[in-house]
């Protein structure tokens, strides 16, 4: 969300700071940035298309693994479907790359991921199969295992999507593995050091942004840095003074209202009617 200031800011400070900064160039990675791109010029920002850049990639694997799943594919803008009906033992096929997802059973997208982009890291600490396949929406051979139980593995050289040989045993063996990934006790290590409340950049004082996030997470943590350098006006969406809650309060608050809802789960199926229950409570 950069603005034109703020873009040609950090391209600047990024071109004095690389021993290849004549040779840096700018990728615009949406129809925003390309537009900002397009207000500043090709004189000032040197630009590279993401045609250009991938013309020769018609396979990106982004997380390696084998599973799964009921194929289920989604042509045309991925805006334009329901995501919380997509079912968690789904492999779900995007034409384009959704700006979120689900927990699934694998992904694949017929447009180049950025690897760094929102459903690449979903996918990355979910350990959800992830691959990328230019123009896979027109393979005859993958529409017809819609809505078909099928085997996919995402390998660094190359991939695998066909029918599984066995539907049922699939499925099993898939509801066996999002049972364990459900049920897997998480270990936070976030600070639950009571800090009081204060700003954050009353908090920040003698510390770096690293132990902020241990107390509030990265992007409170970022927010605050950005606007103690003073760089508040770089982006086209305002900075605005905002409230952030420590892990401790939210800690202390399950632990003295929400505990007797949110037992250690033993059966992940109990999930949904802890979760009614919970629901319940805070409503009435």
């Amino acid at each position: 969300t950069l603005n034109v200031n703020g873009l040609l800011f950090i391209f600047q400070l990024l071109k004095e700071s690389v021993f290849f900064g004549d040779e840096l160039v700018y990728r615009p990675a949406s129809e925003f940035q390309e537009n900002i791109a397009a207000r500043i010029g090709s004189a000032a920002l040197p630009i590279i298309t993401s045609d250009s850049l991938f013309k020769g990639i018609k396979y990106q694997p982004l997380t390696m693994g084998t599973s799964y799943g009921e194929l289920h594919i989604f042509t045309g803008p991925a805006s334009k479907y329901d995501l919380d009906s997509i079912k968690s033992d789904w492999i779900v096929l995007f034409e384009e790359v959704p700006i979120d997802l689900p927990a699934v059973a694998g992904l694949v997208t017929c447009a180049l991921q950025t690897p760094l982009s929102h459903v690449a890291l979903l996918c990355q600490n979910r350990k959800t199969p992830n691959m990328a396949l230019k123009d896979c929406h027109k393979d005859p051979v993958i529409l017809s295992l819609q809505g078909k139980v099928v085997m996919m593995s995402v390998r660094q050289k190359g991939y695998k999507l066909h029918k599984a040989k066995d539907p049922l045993a699939a499925l099993s063996w898939m509801e066996d593995k999002l049972s364990a990934r459900i049920s897997k006790k998480v270990h936070l290590k976030a600070s639950l050091d009571p800090i009081g409340v204060k700003s954050l950049l009353e908090f920040r004082e003698g510390k770096r942004v690293a132990q902020a996030v241990n107390y509030v997470g990265s992007k409170a943590a970022t927010l605050c840095e950005i606007y103690e350098m003073g760089l508040t006006s770089i982006s086209e969406v305002p900075f605005k003074y905002a409230l952030t809650i420590p892990f401790h309060f939210y800690n202390e608050h399950v632990e003295r209202s929400c505990k007797k809802y949110l037992p250690d789960l033993e059966d992940p199926q109990n999930d949904a009617a802890l979760c009614n229950s919970l629901r319940k409570a805070i409503t009435e």
